[in-house]
């Protein structure tokens, strides 16, 4: 992806209330990606999802020419999705938690590393203009770190 203007082109991998509701709709608002598929083994999912190629079965939709794929499904199935995105010379964005285990979780990075691709978990927030200013405020001392903290976003 030399060219600043190629569009990414992307594949959904779950299509519960994170690929739905959040991944779904955020992408067909950027200009720049476009969505080669979305895979869930739910026919109602899939029925819910809207005009976008729909996939049941991971292995054809791995098999699709695409950049990256975002894995929403099951956490149970993180790992494994995630992996064989990788394996198939993916980028891989996986929603949180990254997998059900830490051995798994090392066991992604390394093969990430290996590859020379990206897996970045999603994380979101920690990019959010707002928690970046607190941790600034934490790290000049001019807030003491937090013990623990709750919060709500809302795009309304």
């Amino acid at each position: 992806m030399s060219n600043p203007h190629t569009r990414v082109r992307v594949c959904l991998f779950g299509l519960g209330r994170a690929g739905s509701v959040l991944h779904l709709p955020a992408l067909r608002r950027i200009r720049d990606v476009e969505i080669v598929a979305a895979c869930d083994p739910d026919p109602d999912a899939r029925a819910r999802a809207g005009p976008t190629r729909l996939i049941a079965d991971v292995d054809e939709a791995l098999a699709l020419p695409y950049d990256a794929a975002i894995v929403a499904t099951p956490v149970s199935t993180h790992h494994a999705v995630a992996a064989a995105a990788l394996a198939a010379g993916r980028h891989a964005y996986v929603e949180k938690p990254m997998t059900s285990s830490l051995r798994d979780a090392h066991a992604l990075a390394q093969q990430a590393h290996v590859s020379g691709l990206v897996v970045q978990v999603g994380y979101a927030y920690r990019f959010h203009p707002l928690w970046q200013r607190v941790r600034r405020l934490v790290d000049d001392g001019r807030l003491t770190p937090p013990f623990r903290a709750r919060g709500s976003f809302s795009t309304a």
